[in-house]
């Protein structure tokens, strides 16, 4: 069983400091450590921000090295509109290009990166897919979002590193501050305009994890002395698209159940969609997710 401190951890650079997951990690890590943004804007207001907008500008790869850890938090998703090559280059290849230059600078500090249990890709079986699982699915996968993901997990997979690396498989992560069309925001302020939310069956199976708890995880893992690796996060909780809509409307006292719509999902086909996290939970006591779905509603509100 690996333990931890809660020490301070110095210097922090956050590429892709802008997203939706490094304004919670910001807040986690920002009372104890020093820490650089490299990101589009400086919506968290970092005294050190760096301008960061691929394609336009690059990274100094070799600047990197004087920070004690390094978050890649920079991605592009299904909602992008962006072109192939784009997320291609943003999710796997430039993370894979500061592997390689930390690498060969032989960097004493923590890479962080992260992956997405949608690499299972097309599953319909209810399991909970282990990190080998994952890697060595052959499930199709439906988007090039789902390829460079694989590309990047596989990748840390075989690479062979000498640098300290944690590679971080995540379930779907929500919070308040995440893009408005994804489906807790999406279905809060519909009804909170008392609009009818346009839905699927909801029958697919997910697992969710809070921002929050997600930037805790992250901060003990990177002042552990785990091994570097790939690691699944642990959800809160695993459920239903459907079940998640009825707790919402039940925690609004809405009456009704929404009608479902013909509406067609990129995740349709990924119908169970799991991981198992217990390989974590050995390396990092306590890292249980605390925050649930009915837990956030009010923060979405407010």
């Amino acid at each position: 069983m690996t333990t931890f401190t809660e020490a301070s951890f110095g210097n922090v650079a956050i590429i892709g400091s802008s997203s939706f997951l490094a304004q919670y990690l910001i807040k986690e890590l920002g009372s104890e450590n020093h820490i650089t943004g490299y990101g589009r804007n400086n919506i968290a207001g970092l005294k050190n921000h760096i301008l960061f907008d691929m394609p336009s500008t690059n990274l100094d790869l070799e600047s990197l090295v004087r920070f004690d850890h390094i978050i890649y938090c920079a991605g592009s998703g299904i909602q992008s509109g962006k072109e192939e090559k784009f997320v291609f280059d943003l999710n796997a290849f430039l993370p894979i290009q500061i592997a390689l230059k930390l690498e060969a600078l032989s960097y004493k500090g923590t890479f962080t990166t992260f992956g997405s249990y949608f690499e299972i890709g097309d599953n319909a079986k209810q399991i909970a897919f282990s990190e080998n699982g994952l890697l060595s699915s052959m499930q199709r996968a439906p988007n090039a979002y789902v390829v460079s993901k694989r590309l990047l997990s596989r990748f840390f997979q075989s690479a062979n590193l000498n640098i300290k690396f944690y590679h971080l498989i995540l379930p779907t992560v929500y919070g308040k501050g995440e893009n408005t069309n994804r489906l807790v925001p999406y279905l809060l302020n519909s009804l909170l305009k008392d609009e009818t939310p346009k839905l699927t069956s909801g029958t697919q199976t997910r697992q969710y994890v809070h921002a929050r708890d997600v930037a805790v995880i992250v901060s003990k893992l990177i002042n552990s002395q785990a091994k570097s690796g790939i690691y699944n996060v642990p959800c809160c909780e695993t459920i239903q698209v459907k079940d998640i809509v009825a707790t919402i409307y039940r925690a609004l006292d809405r009456q009704h159940a929404p009608n479902v719509s013909s509406l067609d999902r990129y995740d349709e086909s990924m119908k169970y969609l799991a991981l198992d996290s217990s390989k974590l939970m050995m390396a990092i006591p306590g890292s249980e997710p605390k925050i649930s779905i009915v837990d956030s509603v009010q923060e979405y509100i407010s």
